[in-house]
């Protein structure tokens, strides 16, 4: 009796598709003050700089073949808070949700900021890395309405990788 061989197993559920996924609502500009931010909206960002701080950052020495430390600074500020540490939601939807909740009570405060456009951008960022080359997710509608009340702009990285990388 010949065995069927499978060739290739195909999954639609983008639950099975993801490898690494977080949302991040960002708020950035060049003399945000993000001390004030934590206390205007009372919510503990998971990053927040000043811009001009000082930073170690790394990069790669040619003539050495290293990767090296190097003294940086910071460009702008930045305040954000994002869904990376929530690795038990599999689903875009559910970390959207997730940065929503802690969100949207604030509304009032996120309203100052997002008002002033020509001071301060406010966005979502979604990682999406399928474990593969290809993969989708769907964002339902009354989500990104959510989402827009609270942002200039949404930004979506699609990060796909190769067996070979």
């Amino acid at each position: 009796m010949k065995k069927n061989k499978v060739l290739q197993n195909i999954s639609l559920d983008e639950s099975d598709e993801v490898k690494k996924l977080y949302v991040v609502f960002r708020i950035r500009g060049d003399d945000l003050n993000t001390q004030k931010v934590t206390s205007d909206l009372n919510i503990q960002p998971t990053v927040a700089y000043q811009e001009g701080e000082k930073f170690v950052g790394k990069k790669y020495d040619p003539i050495a073949r290293k990767v090296v430390e190097e003294i940086h600074t910071r460009y702008i500020s930045v305040w954000d808070i994002d869904s990376e540490s929530q690795q038990s939601l599999k689903r875009v939807k559910e970390h959207i949700e997730y940065v929503l909740n802690i969100l949207e009570p604030h509304a009032q405060a996120i309203a100052q900021y997002l008002e002033q456009k020509e001071k301060y951008l406010l966005s979502f960022y979604i990682r999406w890395e399928p474990n593969g080359e290809h993969g989708s997710y769907q964002i339902p509608g009354d989500l990104l309405d959510r989402m827009a009340k609270l942002c200039h702009f949404v930004e979506y990285s699609f990060i796909a990788t190769t067996d070979n990388d």
